[in-house]
């Protein structure tokens, strides 16, 4: 039976006898195939209740069902509170959703050391150490891969009090992805710090900042997971300004991922 070259949908040859049965299951699977499309970019992930990590056992549990809701459909798909093994350090949680042209879904759930092209796997949570970093509003259903670039802390020279400041590159390897977390932290009394990030060495394009922070009695930390899309060359920029009374050297901790779809 003949196939069609990119997704491989079988079609009946010319003038086959009993044709429409297979131009049916041609149709069915093509009309499958983008709904899967249409819906995968509009996911999000709610519910889990007490969502746990046993780091000896390797286990990574939730206490209520989580529900992956599409925003563009409202359909939703629901996995029942349990517990996936195999959830070691730097492994990716997945439900891989089967769409049979009749019939219900069918969810498996998977562990795995990066995601596949496998449109059909929905990103879940990434590991890190004792670390779960759960999948959030932005779309991770469709990558290529997911690379784990780090948690990684880059230390500053000593910035000037009263608007020093000092930029510097933090090379994160991949040209998109998203940042889960970024930690400031300043060793010397001053409570008075801004810090940016750009895209370019220029300093154009700036992709997240926070102004007037107090970085010393505390560390800054931000958790909300921001998505940068235009880096060049795989290389984040950073300038942190000392508005405060003291000199101080600045360590800056990032932690994310990159997604290469």
């Amino acid at each position: 039976m003949p196939t069609t070259s990119k997704m491989g949908f079988i079609y009946p040859l010319e003038g086959q006898v009993n044709w429409y049965v297979v131009f049916q299951a041609l149709i069915n699977g093509i009309d499958s195939d983008v709904y899967a499309s249409l819906e995968d970019p509009h996911l999000l992930l709610n519910g889990g209740g007490m969502i746990t990590l046993d780091e000896v056992a390797d286990e990574l549990s939730w206490s209520d069902d989580l529900e992956i809701l599409s925003t563009l459909t409202g359909g939703s798909i629901t996995i029942t509170a349990g517990t996936l093994t195999g959830f070691a350090d730097g492994k990716v949680a997945y439900v891989e959703v089967s769409r049979p042209v009749s019939g219900s879904r069918i969810l498996t759930l998977g562990v795995a050391d990066t995601l596949t092209g496998n449109r059909n796997r929905v990103f879940i949570a990434l590991r890190r150490g004792t670390t779960v970093l759960m999948r959030n509003s932005a779309n991770r259903s469709k990558v290529g891969s997911i690379d784990y670039w780090g948690s990684e802390t880059f230390t500053t020279g000593s910035i000037a009090d009263s608007g020093g400041s000092e930029s510097g590159i933090i090379p994160v390897g991949v040209n998109k992805g998203s940042i889960w977390n970024v930690k400031v932290t300043a060793l010397g009394n001053t409570t008075d710090s801004t810090i940016c990030f750009y895209s370019d060495s220029g300093h154009t394009n700036e992709i997240y900042s926070a102004a007037n922070q107090d970085c010393y009695t505390s560390p800054y930390e931000d958790g909300t997971s921001w998505f940068v899309g235009v880096l060049v060359g795989g290389n984040l920029y950073y300038e942190v300004t000392n508005d405060g009374a003291n000199a101080s050297v600045y360590q800056i901790e990032l932690v994310g991922i990159g997604d290469m779809s």
